[in-house]
């Protein structure tokens, strides 16, 4: 059905623009021809002289005069006149002709309302043709179309058609997908009740520091590890990357960890998970003891059937992310976000404000720039997600996580 509307849409789009360019070539280089093909003509009434009959702006319609049609009282006519050396045309009722000094039949006019007849004087061979009906206001776009910049305008508005077709398309190519992904499952199922397949942990190992300005002016909480302190540290199975277990059900998930050891609070993270059918765990983390504290709970079905919506809308948002987020840091502050089941690491991760940090440092902006896209759409998705825990009084950021009391 879309794909019958868009050619529907396309066929319209060009008929319109088909037709105001003939509208136009005709009436600037052939005037006279197309009067004389179609018998009619068209004027576009600039005073107020003939209102309310026919309101300024309006576009009206006249019938050519036939060379011995007689015109009756009171019917409009369209006529020409000479009025300080410019040929002026009026729409105005006829009244009546009479036979003037010269011999010739002059027509009397005059305008709506008008107390007395129109000074001009008015000829046979004057007349244009007889009133039949007008198109209010449309006037005001006969008289863009025959201005000088009509064809540039015209032009404009072909281009951004092109543009805005180009743009219907890309979307058009986005829907395909996601009906793709529903219809294969393939890297998020858009049936959310069902459990995703299992994402396998990545390791980052650390990675010598760029040396931009922005690099040496970051400061973090975290304790400073070498390379094989890391490796250790990814050879523990329960704390690979400071990660808990991932359940096949997990909906949404975030951990948060120092690259080695902890912190210098003594605290090693926490983390908060929400499976599909609501069951909700939050632990803490020590350093060097493990598990701290652990407690289990359910979320509301209204804020499940939120984040469940969440998820389904930023499917492709969330297939465009890559596993690792390459800010330039491999110490630090650790985010470990589950997306439906997708898995994204990233270190000291933050909002990006493209367009300064061109200016700042253009180095990093060039090296960094599709990284920095990603890491603003995992904070915006992790902010949205954010909102509805905060409805189940669960207040959770990059750094911390508190849960009411009974939740």
């Amino acid at each position: 059905m879309k794909k019958v509307l868009k050619v529907i849409s396309n066929l319209i789009t060009g008929i319109l623009i088909a037709g105001l360019l003939t509208y136009i070539a005709v009436m600037r280089f052939f005037p006279e021809q197309l009067k004389e093909r179609l018998g009619y003509q068209t004027f576009v009434i600039l005073t107020d002289s003939m209102e309310p009959t026919i309101p300024v702006d309006s576009l009206v319609v006249v019938r050519n005069l036939g060379d011995e049609e007689e015109i009756k009282e009171n019917e409009i006519i369209s006529f020409r006149v000479d009025r300080l050396g410019d040929d002026v045309i009026f729409t105005h009722y006829f009244k009546k002709k009479e036979i003037d000094e010269t011999g010739k039949e002059r027509y009397y006019t005059i305008a709506e309302n008008a107390e007395r007849y129109d000074d001009y004087v008015t000829y046979r061979e004057d007349i244009l043709g007889t009133y039949q009906f007008h198109i209010p206001y449309a006037g005001k776009l006969v008289r863009f179309l025959q201005s000088p910049f009509a064809l540039l305008e015209l032009g404009l508005i072909c281009i951004f058609l092109i543009i805005y077709h180009i743009l219907w398309n890309k979307f058009d190519n986005e829907e395909k997908l996601l009906v793709e992904i529903a219809e294969t499952g393939n890297v998020i199922d858009s049936g959310l009740d069902k459990a995703p397949p299992e994402t396998e942990s990545v390791c980052v190992i650390p990675k010598e520091e760029p040396s931009s300005s922005i690099m040496e002016a970051e400061e973090t909480a975290a304790v400073d590890a070498t390379a094989e302190e890391a490796e250790e540290l990814c050879a523990k199975p329960e704390m690979v990357n400071g990660q808990p277990e991932i359940s096949g059900k997990v909906l949404f998930g975030y951990r948060m960890a120092p690259s080695s050891g902890a912190f210098e609070s003594g605290s090693a993270g926490f983390s908060l998970t929400v499976d599909v059918d609501g069951t909700m765990r939050y632990e803490a983390y020590a350093g060097g003891k493990g598990r701290e504290a652990v407690r289990d709970s359910r979320l509301s079905g209204r804020s499940l059937k939120k984040l469940k919506k969440i998820m389904k809308d930023s499917q492709l948002v969330i297939r465009n992310l890559p596993e690792t987020l390459d800010n330039g840091f491999s110490i630090g502050r650790g985010s470990f976000f589950i997306f439906r089941g997708r898995m994204v690491t990233a270190w000291n991760i933050r909002h990006n404000n493209l367009k300064k940090m061109k200016a700042k440092d253009y180095t990093y902006y060039k090296k960094y720039k599709k990284n920095m896209k990603h890491e603003n759409d995992v904070l915006e998705l992790f902010k949205k997600i954010r909102n509805v825990l905060r409805e189940e009084g669960i207040k959770i950021n990059l750094d911390s996580a508190e849960i009411k009391a009974g939740k």
